[in-house]
């Protein structure tokens, strides 16, 4: 008899008597009397089950097929394995969403009280649970019992069990995993969380800073363990409550049955969801616990002090090279665009004009990835922002970033005709105005240089970090123009170099060109005044024509003569 045939002979009982893999293994080589390696055992434990599966039970068959998988997840047959194991036996409905009570049985008190309040408005609330004597998750009723630890340091490996179990009983649904010790707002409704799944796949409330406490599980776990020493790799969904939809969630699932320890090995649930999902190109979609109706008695950990007690280099992100001191004699040579949305529309034309004329500068673009990375001190006004206007959410960007490294912000959509004039880097900070014509007073946000830590940017920082929810607001009000405008007349203490409008804005929709390149600098487009936020990425002369229209030479809200002046300036 080959190995294979001794290990089909061996009797179910014999087989399944072992308690763990790594017993079963030492079984069966004992049986073959030589060393197997993992496909060896991985093809016995199919030749196997082949045999015996109508003598055992289908929790032995899962059982041992789940075996197979961790044996040799890249087996020929690991995905008609993984699909036999997780064949749905309660399937609900197409766009179905389940709550994930996530406790142990120390709190198992609290988990039915929080399983009690999400029905009571009308949610679906299942709880899991851990115990590391089952072999695999089992249901009584609306309750899971996985084959995990039930303590803190099994958190991470107990969520990811839990979706898969999940998903397993009813197939492709959103699931919401939620602690047991939150409590409903009356903000709370499930169709938020059903709206949110049907438009993205991984939604919270994002931690976002490299800062957070590494010794959070002090005295939470079994075993006492030293400082957290995994590497910030971007923010994630904090994990008192967070939404997976069904793709995001079959991912999970499959993670877990196939590579559990990429998940597990992990003392931060949260994060290592989070991280897993980015190594897998799923983004995600900031929504705060407030908004959704959650919330939850337990200190943050990522909370940032105010800007104003905060060195600038406290708050920058690990993605970015430290900032200089808040003490340096110059704005620094440091160019920052900021572009957010769609960036297959990024008008690099437009950008490689400023890095043209700006040899010796470095010029930094900023996009989605940095959003998400983080960390913001104005996160929740930046979400709010995102759902209505990304222009906002990118002045918002804007003025921390000059807060963390300093140097100068530009408008994405700008033409650069010249370099800047290195005199300006001397001044404390300097900025231009509106138009004199058309909004004599008011001081342009897209304009403005300063030194890292700038008390001017903290200020007003702090001013739209206190003004609460944005959703809805008026962008010049709440981050552009009009507060920039009010935070300069109210610090007379900071003084701030003001240039004319035509350095960067020498068109404007409303008001007469400037007239001639004298003192120009840059042309702002007006991309989003305008509605050429789409065309920017191929604009040429000839393609701004046709967008706007101008058969007559008019653009719009002026005459023909701004027309030829953006012809004039464009060609230059």
């Amino acid at each position: 008899m080959n190995a294979f045939d001794k290990i089909r002979a061996l009797d179910p009982l014999t087989f399944l008597t072992p308690a763990t893999l790594e017993e079963r293994a030492a079984l069966a080589m004992r049986t073959a009397d030589q060393r197997l390696y993992s496909h060896h055992l991985a093809n016995a434990w199919l030749d196997w089950l082949g045999a015996h599966s109508a003598e055992i039970g289908r929790h032995d068959i899962e059982l041992v097929a789940r075996e197979t998988l961790n044996l040799s997840p890249y087996h020929e047959r690991a995905d008609d394995l993984y699909a036999a194991v997780m064949r749905t036996r309660q399937p609900l409905p197409a766009g179905s969403l389940v709550f994930m009570v996530t406790s142990c049985r120390k709190y198992f008190d609290n988990a039915l009280r929080m399983q009690a309040a999400l029905r009571a408005r009308g949610a679906f609330a299942c709880i899991v649970i851990g115990d590391p004597a089952q072999r695999v998750a089992t249901w009584d009723g609306d309750v899971c019992t996985l084959p995990v630890a039930d303590n803190y340091e099994g958190l991470p490996l107990k969520v990811a069990a839990g979706v898969n179990a999940l998903t397993k009983r009813f197939g492709a649904v959103a699931i919401v995993k939620i602690d047991d010790d939150c409590q409903l707002t009356p903000a709370f409704t499930v169709e938020r969380f059903e709206q949110l799944a049907a438009q993205h796949a991984y939604v919270g409330q994002p931690q976002r800073s490299p800062h957070h406490c590494r010794f959070w599980h002090f005295g939470k776990t079994q075993q006492p363990q030293g400082a957290y020493t995994r590497r910030f790799n971007g923010m994630w969904a904090g994990g008192a409550c967070y939404l997976l939809n069904p793709q995001a969630a079959a991912l999970v699932a499959r993670e877990y049955a196939l590579f559990p320890a990429e998940i597990g090995d992990e003392y931060y649930e949260d994060k290592a969801i989070g991280d897993f999902l980015r190594r897998q190109g799923v983004a995600l979609h900031v929504v705060t616990h407030k908004e959704w109706g959650i919330t939850y008695d337990i200190t943050e950990r990522f909370v940032a002090p105010p800007l104003k007690d905060t060195p600038a280099a406290a708050v920058a992100p690990a993605s970015v090279a430290a900032a200089s001191t808040p003490t340096q004699s110059a704005i620094p040579k440091l160019l920052h665009i900021v572009w957010v949305g769609d960036q297959k529309q990024r008008p690099d034309n437009l950008i490689a004009t400023w890095i043209a004329h700006h040899p010796g500068w470095t010029v930094k673009v900023w996009g989605n990835d940095d959003l998400a990375q983080g960390p913001w001190h104005c996160a929740e006004q930046m979400v709010a922002l995102g759902e209505t206007s990304l222009a906002g959410l990118a002045t918002l960007m804007q003025w921390e970033i000059l807060y963390r490294e300093g140097g100068v912000a530009v408008a994405a959509d700008s033409l650069c005709i010249r370099g800047l004039d290195t005199a300006l880097l001397e001044t404390e900070r300097f900025g231009c105005t509106l138009s004199e014509t058309a909004a004599p007073g008011v001081l342009a946000a897209g304009y403005f240089g300063c030194k890292p830590g700038d008390a001017l940017v903290a200020r007003l920082l702090d001013a739209v970090g206190q003004g609460g929810d944005l959703r809805g607001a008026n962008v010049s009000d709440a981050v552009g123009d009009a507060r920039l405008t009010a935070v300069v007349e109210a610090s007379a203490d900071l003084p701030l170099h003001v240039l004319p409008s035509h350095t960067f804005l020498p068109l404007h929709h409303s008001a007469a060109p400037h007239a001639g390149l004298e003192g120009v600098v840059a042309c702002e487009l007006w991309a989003d005044t305008l509605g050429l936020t789409d065309h920017l990425a191929g604009l040429t002369i000839e393609s701004l024509r046709a967008t706007l229209k101008l058969d007559d030479g008019a653009i719009p809200g002026g005459e023909s003569a701004q027309w030829e002046a953006a012809r004039n300036l464009l060609a230059a």
